[in-house]
């Protein structure tokens, strides 16, 4: 009966949409009756888009619905069209996590999708839907630009990537000379940015119009056929006063001046969630709350020198195990790996303990994890879990088997996750609970609030369409809010918050990160900064062309594109030129344009001069190419060895220092900590290559048996500036 209903659903979706020109009606056909199977209904916002031309062949799109409205459904009808003209599609995602589930999702409706090979820098030609990060794209494009010509569409997915953010460095930049160049390069393509993000989309799409003289729409519908309730944890005024007092007169310890750990104890109180009854947090009105209570018991909370504190991992984890106690599937959220493991440790023991029948597959991952890691103490994968973690420091299939025991009805019901979870990971998640509102900020060395779209983001994992129609929402802040319900009054921090939440999720200006770079770069010609001179190795140089791609690509920024809006078309000139004018200064290139430069434009690694000196390095002491991979790299290693600081030209410093430890911080300046640095990883680079197990490679980095295998996990295998395995 319900394969019936399905087949009637699919009939009626052939019947009112129309093939788009050029499609074949009979193959437009098929692949809807395949997509009614999982999608059998096309929302107001689809068919308000489809209505405004969204399937014309030509036609570009800004898609900004919200989250769960179905930015899915409208980007395969758009690639489908596309594979239906006889074009190829480039699908972009801001992390390998999400590489890996857009491309198992778009399997099941369009099995030639695939991940692009991390290894291959000069494939002859791309699968017919290739999926792939950024910083893979623009690798491939400097390396390998007739890969792209037939390529009809570029889907740009979480593509609020774009907008500068200090804690994301070179991505934006990599992420925006990705989307000028895949246009330079395929002028002809369409582009779909998808995000629900952007509040600009008017503008972005005007700009999208400009540059490839076609029609762009801009889909900024706000309806979504999901609902949240979101609120935060808050206490009652008078318990906090009376834990403030106690603290403040219970005798400290005389080392520390600490509260004892028997006082500590006493720190608890019942926590309340103050829950908006609308769907964003627009007033300051108390009947457009509701205060309901979250536990049955008081919960600890924590102490500093300077008072109570919220103790927010403890307070998630213990809201998580009462929810996912009653099969409720709930996703925490935590600041750092690190926190992730004390977040799942806390919930499982919370939770009644049950068996988890593991299917075929994960078995086969559980094997291979453990095999890649060395035995079952060392991996993330746990057969009898029943939480699970999801963060920076897995291997692919450790992401992969815990993201498929958490999507199981019969699977695990907590999953705790860092940011790479937020970038539009899609998983069935009815609670979202966030531990905390703030970050550490480097620059004040102070906890900084988090902007809007990244505590939205991670708010839109809760309730998805088509698992669950609602979800809630409920932030832990990183201080403690207290309420008197009789005087209506509240901690102004809770003012702070408001500020996010009255936002829908389409709250961020996308700006262009290339704009500071070029303001710099012209204003100061004292020297440049490692953003400013990857930026300018970055520019595009052929040796037909010379500087002209240059020049082209500059002038279609969208910061350019502002400026003439503004009527400033000084602003583009000057630094268009100072621009190119530094590149050649830096380069010390000749004036014509050498294979040399090219090579410098397409990997952003090394500059011209140090290419130069390798080549002239190679030519003398090899002649011809090596016959192995080993030898190659002991080649590389010596030329390390000879000069430790070139060390920061191909990995990041941070990665170094997060693998080895603090014994080699500071390496960039100091030759014989350069010198430690490189030893090491020549230590343990043939072990890498020869398939050891990590556990095995770990013991030697840090001279102990390992726990679970993260250290390499941090990226110095992967941490080439822009690697097409760069990860966030």
């Amino acid at each position: 009966m319900l394969e019936g209903a399905f087949d009637v659903l699919a009939q009626a979706a052939v019947i009112n949409l129309e093939p788009p020109a050029g499609v074949p009606a009979g193959e437009w056909t098929q692949f809807l009756r395949g997509v009614a199977q999982r999608r059998p209904y096309l929302w107001p916002n689809h068919r308000q888009a489809i209505e405004s031309g969204y399937l014309n062949p030509g036609t570009s799109a800004v898609v900004s619905f919200p989250t769960g409205a179905g930015k899915s459904t409208l980007a395969e009808l758009k690639i489908a069209t596309t594979k239906l003209l006889g074009k190829k599609v480039v699908f972009l995602a801001p992390t390998l996590a999400l590489v890996d589930q857009v491309t198992s999702d778009l399997r099941r409706t369009f099995p030639e999708a695939q991940t692009t090979l991390a290894d291959e820098l000069e494939p002859e030609d791309l699968t017919k839907i290739a999926v792939m990060t950024p910083e893979r794209c623009l690798t491939l494009l400097g390396f390998s630009p007739k890969a792209f010509d037939e390529v009809g569409l570029l889907v740009f997915d979480e593509c609020h990537l774009l907008h500068p953010r200090e804690a994301s460095g070179r991505r934006s930049i990599d992420a925006m000379l990705c989307l000028l160049r895949f246009l330079q390069c395929v002028p002809a393509a369409e582009v779909l940015l998808v995000s629900a993000m952007i509040r600009n989309a008017d503008e972005l799409a005007a700009w999208l119009r400009q540059l490839t003289k076609r029609d762009c729409l801009s889909l900024a519908l706000s309806w979504k056929p999901t609902r949240q309730a979101r609120g935060c944890v808050v206490y009652p005024s008078g318990e906090i006063t009376k834990l403030q007092q106690f603290v403040n007169t219970t005798p400290k310890t005389k080392r520390g001046g600490s509260l004892p750990s028997k006082a500590k104890e006493e720190l608890k109180a019942k926590p309340i969630g103050m829950i908006s009854l609308l769907q964003t947090w627009q007033t300051k009105d108390t009947s457009d709350y509701v205060l309901l209570p979250l536990l049955d018991d008081p919960i600890l909370l924590g102490v500093s020198k300077y008072g109570l504190t919220s103790n927010r991992n403890e307070v998630a984890a213990a809201l998580a195990a009462a929810s996912a106690e009653v099969g409720i599937k709930t996703l925490v959220f935590a600041a750092q790996p690190k926190w992730c493991a004390s977040i799942e440790r806390t919930i499982e023991s919370d939770l009644t303990p049950r068996k988890i029948l593991l299917t075929h597959r994960e078995m086969e991952m559980l094997e291979m994890a453990i095999a890649e890691c060395g035995g079952p103490g060392h991996t993330y994968c746990r057969p009898d879990a029943l939480a699970a973690s999801h963060h920076g420091l897995l291997l692919p299939v450790e992401r992969q088997f815990n993201e498929s025991t958490f999507r199981r009805s019969d699977g695990i019901h907590a999953l705790v996750a860092t940011s790479t979870l937020a970038q539009g990971m899609n998983l069935p998640s009815q609670v979202v609970v966030i531990a905390g509102d703030d970050r550490f900020d480097v620059n004040t060395s102070k906890p900084a609030l988090l902007e809007a779209h990244e505590l939205l983001n991670a708010a839109g994992r809760a309730g998805r369409a088509g698992e669950a129609a609602e979800g809630l929402v409920m932030l832990v802040p990183g201080r403690v809010i207290a309420f008197d319900e009789h005087k209506n009054t509240i901690t102004s921090h809770w003012f702070e918050l408001q500020s996010i939440f009255s936002n829908s999720d389409q709250c961020l200006d996308i700006e262009d990160p290339l704009q500071p770079i070029l303001d710099r770069i012209q204003s100061d010609q004292s020297g440049l900064g490692p953003d400013e001179a990857y930026f300018l190795r970055r520019l595009p140089f052929t040796v037909a062309e010379a500087d002209l791609p240059s020049r082209r690509l500059l002038e279609s920024t969208f910061a350019a594109f502002k400026a003439n809006k503004k009527q400033e078309a000084d602003w583009i000139s000057k630094r268009i030129d100072a621009s190119l004018q530094r590149r050649a200064e830096v380069s010390g290139s000749e004036e014509t344009v050498s294979w040399e430069d090219e090579l410098a434009s397409s990997t952003g690694i090394l500059d011209i001069s140090q290419i130069r000196l390798i080549a002239t390095r190679f030519k003398e002491q090899v002649g011809e190419p090596l016959g192995s991979t080993a030898h190659w790299v002991e080649w590389g290693l010596k030329w390390l060895e000879e000069d430790p600081r070139r060390l920061t030209l191909v990995v990041r410093p941070s990665s170094v220092v997060s693998v080895f430890g603090s014994a080699v911080k500071g390496f960039e300046t100091d030759p014989a900590k350069g010198a430690l640095a490189v030893a090491k990883i020549t230590e343990i680079t043939p072990l890498w290559i020869g398939g050891s197990p990590l556990s095995d490679i770990e013991r030697v980095i840090t001279l102990k048996e390992p726990g679970k295998c993260e250290v390499l996990a941090s990226g110095l295998f992967a941490s080439y500036p822009s690697s097409p395995t760069t990860s966030v």
